[in-house]
């Protein structure tokens, strides 16, 4: 969160500190803007004090709003950040290719089998792995190249959304 605060401080108490009193809770740092000139300093105790400040400032709080877990789109507001989409190479439906998307940082490798013997490798790129050729029918997806082995079953052709969790691959189809 960013809140605008402007203040006039008097050129001839320039060498004096500037000390304010914050009384937002979420509050982390206070970002001065003096006539073009950028200082900031951090919230401690719900005070902050800056010494280089003179002339007319605007005031900005920056305040925590939310966590990223990792590349992708994210919407972050007063209400926190919530992810849009991860960041993931164009997607090009075709026949019998599956596209998977990886929700997490879980892998940089994957693998498809399927019942009549396809078995196909595909390096996660930009989060996105593709797999050409597919037979259609449920095949299963492999974790290879990551620190957590996981696997989902019945994927068909098409675009999904997969991630790890305790070593089961939790897929969407898009």
């Amino acid at each position: 969160m960013l809140a605008w605060l402007l203040i006039l401080l008097d050129p001839a108490s320039a060498a004096d500190p500037v000390q304010i009193d914050i009384t937002d809770p979420s509050a982390r740092k206070v970002v001065l803007d003096c006539e073009g000139k950028i200082i900031e300093a951090p919230v401690r105790n719900g005070k902050v004090s800056f010494t280089q400040a003179n002339g007319k400032c605007e005031v900005m709080l920056l305040s925590r709003v939310g966590v990223l877990d990792g590349p992708a789109q994210y919407t972050c507001g007063q209400d926190g950040c919530v992810q849009r989409d991860v960041i993931h190479k164009d997607i090009v439906e075709a026949d019998n290719r599956i596209t998977v998307v990886i929700t997490d940082s879980s892998t940089t490798l994957l693998e498809l089998i399927c019942p009549s013997g396809y078995r196909q490798r595909s390096r996660v790129e930009t989060n996105t792995a593709v797999f050409d050729n597919v037979p259609t029918e449920d095949c299963n997806l492999l974790w290879k190249g990551g620190s957590i082995p996981a696997k989902a079953r019945k994927l068909r052709t098409g675009t999904w959304y997969c991630q790890a969790t305790s070593g089961t691959g939790v897929c969407k189809r898009r």
